[in-house]
């Protein structure tokens, strides 16, 4: 149920870093039409481009852990035991729990703090801009606890 649940999530995630990069590049086309074409700059398309941006990379986050798409050293991995290699995964998995918890706080509290802030040019709330940072701390947490579950699973399974 936990990883359905987890597997919805992260196809919204992905759906959502779809729409907001055929955001960004349309906004950054219309610029390039406005800016040389018609010589009428728009100024608000580059602050949103990178708004989306931001909000693509910070959901990005969750969705490369939750495909095992981290980075790691292979020599180093099959260097290992197989026992050895699994402790290290589970101690990883922990230590990135805590982190995302660690994350999750202070993110919450930079939103709270820039509540009344707008950004300039466009006066988007700030705090919609940094939003996705708490949200990020929370799917990549969910998908640490998915991990741990099934590492653990399968220790189980395995003795």
């Amino acid at each position: 149920m936990f990883s359905k649940l987890i597997n919805c999530i992260m196809k919204l995630a992905e759906l959502i870093c779809m729409l907001l990069l055929g955001m960004a590049v349309t906004f950054v086309t219309l610029q390039i039409v406005f800016r040389y074409f018609l010589s009428s700059p728009l100024g608000w398309t580059e602050q949103i481009s990178r708004f989306c941006f931001i909000w693509i990379v910070m959901l990005g986050i969750p969705i490369m852990f939750y495909r095992k798409c981290e980075i790691s050293f292979d020599f180093i991995r099959e260097k290992m035991p197989e026992k050895l290699h699994n402790i290290v995964l589970l101690v990883f998995d922990l230590l990135a729990i805590f982190f995302c918890a660690l994350y999750f706080i202070y993110s919450m509290s930079l939103c709270i703090r820039t509540g009344g802030r707008l950004t300039s040019g466009i006066a988007v709330p700030l705090n919609c801009l940094y939003a996705v940072q708490p949200i990020s701390a929370v799917l990549t947490l969910l998908v640490f606890v998915e991990r741990v579950k099934e590492t653990l699973k399968l220790k189980k399974g395995g003795e």
